[in-house]
């Protein structure tokens, strides 16, 4: 009889066994939630200045019917640029350059310039407008544009803290000078540090001509480039170009607008580019030229973006639409985006007018997001003569997105004198930019209307105006603020909250649908503690109507607003909003309750 070796059943334990017990019962524990506010993309966003837009004026003003240019850098701060009015005095006044900063947080940075702008002029040239802006990347600002006197190309350099760079070209501004009358409209900066300026050229009775110039970063002509500095390119018919954009290649592309006359003198898209010495590529388009028809959007290319894979975007507008068009890195349309390589965007009332006797809709900026994405600013006409701040998204192949803002698009009506009866405001869109950390900025100008048309006792000039919106559907967490003492005698609050804008008066009475609900008997459809209403729209569709009421009148507040006082803004959606309310203080500048 074998034995066998004890195995580990037979070695006793060390260990006391343990006692068997039942399931071990786990019980959840829940934490309260703070109150946060999830945004869709495209909406603002309501930490940047606590609205999600902010108006400023430059010091000490800024000139009517001008652009309002933007920036950002890397930091998060907002640079706006535009042209600032110095005096009225004199014939035509006199007009400088003009620029701003504001706070990541979108609050004025009082650390730039005088009190968070600057404005300087230049010499032999009184009545000044920017129309280009470039940020260095040590933090230098270019600003670029024309004016009277030489009727040439100018250019300016601020420092990161806003005063004039005097080591560049002659104490800190520039002149370039073709043979002729020109004007830079566009700017942009090439790697090695070399200025682009682009815009058009005039030798009288011939016509117009793109211009382009080359300065070296310390603002002197580059001789290395075209002919002492300049190029010009000559199309068929008069051309304007108003963008530019630098390739990897340092490949020069610029756009404008070339009046056809074989179309009844409506503009084209008009493209050329140039190689890094300044000839012309004539391996694009066709002998270094490329036009489009893009749908009769007929004030020609406004603003310009390349793709990663050398693709070019172009934007423009007119007959009450965005224009948008890519071209192939070659010249031609790229006929895989869009409808045969052109698309139209209408985003507001396409029989509106600016106010300004101009088109209800034009865009002027054009950015691509990493995932390829396009994001496209301009000016929306909305009931006449108003105007707002209109941004859409469109997707790689060339359709809108429905995912941002409200059906792919966000309009931002700013309301900057509602003491004065019926004077809402003309808001030009101008350009935008992309933050470091995924948002986009909009920059333009922002005015009453009478301020820019006449005919009022309004003392509001025009201002620039600054929006960052969303992209990615982030959530809004509300900075608390300590409890303010309580008043026994409110004064009145100081009128409508800018986190719920007031896109026009509000309706006296109803606006119904033909067959839709009608307003019960003695139902007042506008109390008078409601100053502003919002929609909000989420992500599956869902809608929400917010109301804003003024604390300081909310007397008797009705629990029940009838659905007819939103028909206006339900019109054309399928699905019934959900009704809330807002009070409005000037602490809290607007709670959700």
């Amino acid at each position: 009889m074998t034995s066998r070796h004890p195995t580990e059943a037979d070695r006793p334990s060390s260990r006391p066994a343990r006692p068997r017990r039942g399931r071990r019962r786990v019980v959840p524990r829940f934490e309260g939630l703070e109150e946060r506010l999830v945004l869709s993309p495209g909406q603002l966003d309501a930490t940047f200045n606590q609205t999600g837009f902010q108006t400023l004026a430059l010091n000490p003003g800024v000139a009517p019917v001008t652009p309002g240019l933007v920036a950002v850098q890397p930091d998060g701060k907002v640079v706006l640029a535009g042209t600032a009015l110095i005096s009225t005095t004199g014939f035509g006044g006199t007009d400088d350059f003009g620029v701003a900063r504001l706070n990541a947080d979108g609050t004025l940075d009082a650390s730039f310039g005088s009190g968070g702008s600057a404005t300087v002029g230049v010499t032999g040239s009184p009545q000044l407008e920017a129309t280009g802006m470039a940020l260095q990347p040590d933090g230098k600002i270019l600003v670029a544009g024309g004016g009277l006197g030489p009727d040439s190309m100018l250019i300016a350099r601020f420092n990161p803290d806003g005063t004039v760079d005097t080591s560049f070209g002659t104490g800190g501004t520039g002149t370039v000078s073709f043979t002729g009358t020109s004007v830079a409209n566009a700017i942009a900066l090439q790697p090695d540090g070399k200025i682009v300026l682009a815009g058009s050229f005039s030798a009288g009775l011939l016509g117009n001509e793109f211009a382009i110039a080359r300065l070296t970063a310390a603002g002197q002509p580059d001789a290395s480039f075209g002919t002492g500095g300049l190029q010009t390119v000559t199309f068929p018919d008069s051309a304007q170009a108003n963008a530019l954009a630098i390739q990897p290649d340092g490949k020069i592309v610029v756009g404008g607008a070339e009046i056809a006359a074989a179309s009844g003198g409506a503009n084209l898209y008009a493209l050329t580019r140039l190689n890094p010495d300044g000839t012309v590529d004539t391996s694009f388009g066709t002998g270094g030229q490329q036009t489009a028809d893009a749908q009769a959007h007929n004030t020609g290319i406004e603003g310009l973006a390349l793709q990663p894979d050398g693709k070019i975007v172009a934007v423009g507008g007119s007959q009450g639409v965005f224009g948008v068009a890519r071209f192939l890195p070659i010249g031609p349309l790229d006929t895989s985006f869009g409808s045969g390589g052109t698309m139209a965007v209408t985003l507001g009332d396409p029989t509106a007018s600016l106010g300004l006797g101009g088109p209800s809709e034009e865009a002027f900026g054009v950015v691509v997001e990493p995932n390829g994405r396009l994001l496209v600013a301009g000016t929306v006409g909305t009931t006449f003569p108003y105007s707002s701040f209109g941004v859409v998204q469109i997707d790689p192949g060339g359709v809108v997105d429905p995912q941002f803002g409200t059906n792919g698009s966000t309009l931002i009506p700013f309301a900057i004198d509602p003491g004065t009866p019926g004077n809402l405001t003309v808001a030009q869109a101008d350009g935008l930019a992309l933050t470091p950390d995924g948002k986009v900025v909009v920059g333009g100008l922002v005015a009453p209307q009478s301020g820019l048309g006449g005919g009022s006792s309004s003392t509001i000039q025009p201002m620039l105006g600054a929006a960052r919106l969303l992209l990615n559907g982030e959530s809004a967490l509300p900075t608390p603020s300590p409890s303010p003492t309580p008043n026994p005698n409110p004064s009145p609050s100081p009128g409508p909250n800018p986190m719920f804008p007031v896109v026009g008066p509000l309706p006296t009475t109803p606006v119904l649908k033909p067959g839709g609900p009608q307003v019960p008997a003695g139902v007042s459809l506008v109390p008078p503690h409601i100053v502003g209403v919002r929609e909000v729209i989420g992500r599956r569709g869902a809608r929400t109507i917010v109301l804003m009421i003024d604390q300081a009148l909310n007397a008797t507040t009705p629990t029940n607003y009838p659905t007819s006082y939103f028909e206006l803004l339900g019109s054309g959606r399928n699905r019934a909003p959900r009704i809330t309310r807002a009070t409005y203080n000037a602490r809290t500048q607007g709670k959700r309750i």
